[in-house]
């Protein structure tokens, strides 16, 4: 499968791919054409995919619009890809709350990035996320900090290891 090996000939082309089959998906859904969307978010949303990544994105939608089963209807075809797949579905307040609460998921929505839908909702998105990161980037300092400082602790360094992680190791 072109989306899992490294055929394509790199990241650029593995998100191309991973964006084309999201994008097929939800356009079958018939989800609503304003206030819904499907976003990628961490490394996907930055075009970094690695052979076999995770795509991880969000159906988000406004509060009043009703996604029915169109979430369904966007992630069967893409687990039938064989794609592996990390998906939620969220309001743009429940969005932010989730990131107030979870400093992974802060983390990935910065890199929220439009694949389908509603590009407004994406803009708005986007714009939300990164003003509520700015107003509390301060206060979350030490929690990045010790996050990173945790993952490498149970990682340990990358110069001392048998067997690299080189995402998850210090150095």
């Amino acid at each position: 499968m072109p989306l899992l090996s490294d055929r394509l000939g790199g990241r650029p082309h593995r998100t191309e791919a991973a964006d084309e089959l999201c994008r097929k998906a939800y356009d079958v859904t018939g989800a609503p054409a304003v206030g819904c969307a499907l976003v990628a978010v961490g490394s996907y949303g930055r075009r970094e995919l690695a052979p076999y990544s995770d795509l991880d994105v969000v159906l988000v939608h406004e509060r009043d619009v009703e996604v029915g089963d169109a979430a369904e209807k966007v992630w069967y075809p893409i687990w039938d890809s064989g794609a592996r797949l990390d998906h939620s579905v969220r309001t743009v307040p429940e969005m932010l709350e989730q990131s107030g609460a979870d400093l992974r998921v802060a983390l990935g929505l910065l890199d929220v990035r439009h694949v389908a839908g509603d590009p407004n909702l994406t803009l708005r998105v986007r714009s939300d996320v990164l003003a509520h990161w700015r107003r509390g980037a301060r206060g979350r300092l030490p929690d990045l900090r010790a996050l990173v400082r945790a993952r490498h602790d149970a990682v340990g360094e990358l110069a001392h290891l048998s067997v690299p992680d080189l995402k998850e190791a210090e150095g």
